[in-house]
Order: C-alpha cells, then structure tokens, then sequence
C-alpha cells in the first residue's frame, strides 16, 4: 500500500493476516503501482511505479526484499503502466501510455526490462483521452494484444502481428458503445462464457446517472495449436508434436497429411486426437540418398460444438518410396526439430489426477524437472540425471515427494538443463 510519500510493505502471516508492522518502507510518491513477476521466479512480485510524471521504476524482488529502482525515462508524462506478455516468451513485458498518445513497450528480456523501448504505438488519440488499458489474446492465436478504452466513446484492439514491429499501424477493431467522453470505470477481458475466448467488460455512467455495465461477449475458435514439429530418424514413422490448448470447450485435434506423389490436397488423416502428439505410422521416414517424395503435416484444434481453429504452422519430411523427384532426406534432425531446449504446456491441463510433462533436449545433458508450489516451495521432483537428446514425456500424478496426494491449486513445474530454466503453470482440479 501507499501513504503520502511513501510505499509500505506487509507481511501475510496467513489466513488472510497482515503483519501490522511493515517489512519494508520505500520513500516514494507513486503516481501508479504494478506487481509483477518479471523473471517468473515463482511468486516472487517485483514492483513497477511510475513518479514525477515520466520516469518509470522497477524494483526487483529479492526472497521478499524489494531492491533498489531501475529507472525508465518515458520520454514524456506516463498516465498507465501495465505488465504483460507481448513476444511469446513468457516473460511479462512492460507497456507505458504516455500523456501525448504513444505507447511505448519494453520488452522483458529473461527477468531484465530493457530501459530504451523496443517498440512505439501512434494511437492516434491524446493520452489524457485513454481510460484504460488492458492486454489478452483477443484472436486466440496465442500471441497478447492490446486493448484501450478511449474517451470518444469506442474500445480499440491493437493485434499483435507476431513479429517487428509486433502491432498493426491501426487497430484491428473498434468496439462503439456510443456514449462519447463517458468515463470508463473497469475495463476487464475475461472469458464469460467458459468458451476460451476474450470478452470485453467495462463499466460507464448513464446519462441518467445510474450506470451501466456493458459486456461484448467473444464468438472465436479455438486458437490454431502452436509450435508444431516433427521427430523422427530414417526407418521411423513421423511423430508430430504441439503445445496443448487451453480453451475450457476444447473437445479434440485434427491431423492433415498432403503426400506429393500421391495426394492433390491436404487430406484429414486423424481426428478426436486427444493428446497434443501423433504418431504417422502410415508414413516411414526415408533415409540419406533415398528418392523420397515430400510429406506435409498440419493440424487444428476443434472445440466441444465442432468450431474449428485455423491451421496450425507446417511441418514435413519425406516418405520412403520411388519417385523421379529429386528430394531426398538431409539432416533430418536440425532442420525439423527444434534447434533449443523446449518445455511444453501439460496435458490434460486442467487435469484429475495425472498430466503429461513434454519438453525437448538439443544435445544430451544433465536435466532436472521439478514441481513447485507458487510460493516457492517445491513439491515433487519427477526428473533429475543425464537424458539423451529429443523428445521425452514424464507423468506427474498430482502427489508430492512423499508420495501423499496435494491440494487442488495451480503449480509450476521447472525444467533446468545446463544454466538454461524453462517454467510454467498448471492447474490441478480435484
């Protein structure tokens, strides 16, 4: 909490009680305060402030200790700061609305915010006219976008384009709800209906005083599973591999083939795949200097009433047999699989009692994959010694080392090979 010119800090001590005496005091006057986990350590909130206007600063966590600021100079007065994910890495970046209508995003570079801004957002709007801003995966393609309520009157949805620089030049939508300059007191994207999907709420004062809430619910499809690839070696069948989706409706996968020497389209070869993996085993890899024709792979993601998600990226190989094409199989493993560790949402996830840990290996090496509580403490160790390269599955059944069921919470679950750590969350359910 703040008071006056200064930040205090409490202790929970538990069951909802705050020590009365606070563990720390910071001498500043905030004009906006945001907890974040910016190296994704577990729980442990660092603080971002933005004071005398323009400067932005950040103060990391150090085991419930905040140290000393990183200070962003925001180039002009700052009006809002939020914290969230932009470039699909997990880490939570840092996008500042300024008063003269930019926004301008900081990426979260592996726990450390860059202090010159990587990218620039023109809205078009002063800034003293943006009520609010949020940020959430309006598209289902996996990748955050922005969203701004503004004073004329509308909400404008920024789309992340995947790649520099990262948003569209104008919004990809404008939602009007026709009461301009109507102050906006909460504006909050949540999936009302359990779909997956993004709605968009907000509260605004009627003319009459009395108030309204107004919700625009979303109708999208599922998000197209992302980060396919392909492993296998020559005389093996092709096994596709998918980071699993999250929608709540979410029902099964398709898996399309398109075999050049013999189809003229993708064709569906699979469908009510309920794991994020496939096995090809009408296909065979085909060794080094083997005429091959090519093999290609997509899929997409069906929800419980049958919608459909757009097609997932492209994979392929090349299937054993003769052909007069000139492809032939090279170093299958470099080109296809993924050129770094990887660590792959669980599946099932929301899951009663046992989930699915994924993640891929580059080189052999020593590994540990640990389970932890969001405070920290570290509940079940389900790896830990030298692995071969690939692809490699480990079952969690929702209990800790003991071998005693846990509570049904959210958990991380942290992969560690070498000095590189992947981390990220699931929800047991009982």
């Amino acid at each position: 909490m703040f008071t006056g010119n200064e930040i205090k800090i409490f202790r929970n001590i538990g069951n909802g009680t705050f020590d009365t005496t606070p563990i720390q005091t910071i001498s500043e006057q905030p004009g906006y305060m945001k907890l974040a986990d910016l190296d994704i350590s577990h729980n442990f909130y660092d603080l971002v402030t933005f004071v005398n206007g323009r400067y932005v600063k950040i103060r990391k966590n150090s085991n419930g200790i905040l140290g000393s600021p990183t200070t962003i100079d925001a180039g002009s007065p700052a009006i809002q700061v939020e914290v969230g994910d932009v470039n699909y890495d997990d880490y939570p970046d840092l996008i500042v609305v300024r008063d003269d209508g930019k926004l301008r995003i900081y990426l979260n570079m592996e726990g450390t915010i860059h202090t010159t801004y990587d990218y620039e957002i023109s809205s078009g709007f002063f800034g003293d006219d943006v009520r609010d801003v949020e940020i959430g995966d309006m598209n289902n393609d996996g990748w955050n976008d922005l969203v701004i309520a503004e004073s004329v009157g509308r909400i404008s949805i920024w789309i992340n384009t995947h790649s520099a620089p990262l948003f569209q030049d104008t919004p990809g939508q404008y939602i009007d709800y026709f009461l301009p300059y109507a102050e906006i007191h909460s504006l909050r994207l949540a999936d009302i209906e359990n779909s997956g999907g993004l709605s968009v709420a907000f509260s605004v004062p009627s003319i009459l005083g009395n108030g309204a809430i107004y919700v625009f619910k979303h109708d999208g499809n599922p998000a197209p599973p992302r980060n396919l690839y392909l492993i296998g070696m020559p005389g093996q069948h092709p096994t596709l591999h998918w980071d699993a989706n999250t929608e709540r409706d979410f029902a099964h996968y398709d898996v399309w083939r398109y075999r050049e020497l013999y189809d003229n389209e993708y064709i569906r070869i699979a469908l009510n795949v309920t794991n994020n993996y496939y096995v090809d085993e009408q296909v065979t890899i085909a060794g080094i200097g083997t005429p091959a024709g090519g093999v290609y792979y997509k899929t997409k993601a069906v929800d419980d009433v049958n919608n459909a998600s757009d097609f997932s990226n492209e994979v392929n190989t090349f299937e054993a047999g003769n052909s007069s094409k000139s492809k032939r199989f090279a170093d299958f493993s470099s080109t296809l699989a993924p050129a770094k560790l990887g660590l792959f949402a669980n599946y099932p996830n929301p899951f009663i009692p046992t989930t699915t840990i994924s993640f891929y290996l580059p080189t052999d090496q020593n590994v540990s994959l640990t389970v932890y509580s969001l405070t920290g403490e570290k509940v079940a160790t389900l790896l830990n010694g030298f692995t071969e390269k690939g692809v490699h599955r480990v079952n969690w059944n929702g209990a800790n080392q003991s071998g005693n069921p846990v509570s049904s919470e959210i958990y991380v679950y942290q992969l560690t090979a070498g000095d590189k750590r992947l981390v990220k969350k699931m929800l047991l359910a009982k």
